[in-house]
């Protein structure tokens, strides 16, 4: 008798073990998962038919690009699938969001709002494509009022204040908007400059050589 006790014993207490091994495990597997799930990526998504609870995946897009933002690890990019608005963005890392040529990447600001806030010491923003539309009083295009911002053929319009505007002066605060973005007019104010234009290229000597009569 005392026999079968010890080993029913022994065997409840294997299977406490055991249970408790499984349950350490799934912890682990499920903490693992989790830092996964967790790590910035470097390369988002963002699609008229996506969702904010995705991961921002090709296969599985997000759907503004607030949220893509706060996705995307530092250096990284956001990517446009498709023709939609996207939202107004705090940005406050070194990003780029891009819109390939032939797609609409639309950003509605609201009355004293702002389409594209850039705010972060030291980060570089690129913006290529994007379509920002004032919808109100008092809204601004993009601000930046830390870092600095390149505007690629961008289009900035219908906004009461500026279209681009930064502190004047500013030593912390830049922006460009090249020669394929909105078109220049006295609301464009990016730092200490109102508008710069890549430098013309360097015109080539003609290798043509006058015929001698």
């Amino acid at each position: 008798m005392d026999f079968v006790v010890a080993a029913m014993f022994q065997t409840a207490t294997r299977g406490h073990l055991m249970t408790r091994s499984l349950l350490a495990v799934a912890c682990l597997f499920a903490l693992i998962l989790g830092i996964h799930s967790a790590h910035a990526q470097s390369r988002v998504f963002v699609a008229a038919q996506g969702s904010d609870s995705n991961p921002c995946s090709f296969a599985a897009p997000c759907r503004g690009f607030q949220h893509a933002h706060d996705i995307v690890a530092a250096g990284g990019e956001v990517i446009v699938l498709d023709d939609a608005g996207y939202g107004i963005v705090t940005i406050t890392k070194s990003i780029s969001i891009t819109a390939p040529a032939g797609l609409y990447a639309g950003i509605s600001v609201p009355a004293s709002g702002t389409g594209v806030t850039v705010n972060g010491a030291g980060i570089a923003v690129t913006l290529r494509g994007i379509t920002i539309t004032g919808q109100g009083a008092n809204n601004y295009g993009i601000q930046v009022l830390n870092g600095s911002a390149r505007v690629e053929s961008s289009i900035v319009t219908n906004v009461a204040q500026a279209r681009c505007s930064s502190p004047t002066p500013s030593s912390t605060a830049t922006a460009f908007m090249d020669s394929m973005s909105t078109p220049p007019a006295p609301s464009i104010s990016c730092g200490s400059v109102s508008r710069t234009t890549p430098p013309s290229p360097p015109r080539r000597a003609s290798s043509c050589k006058t015929a001698r009569s």
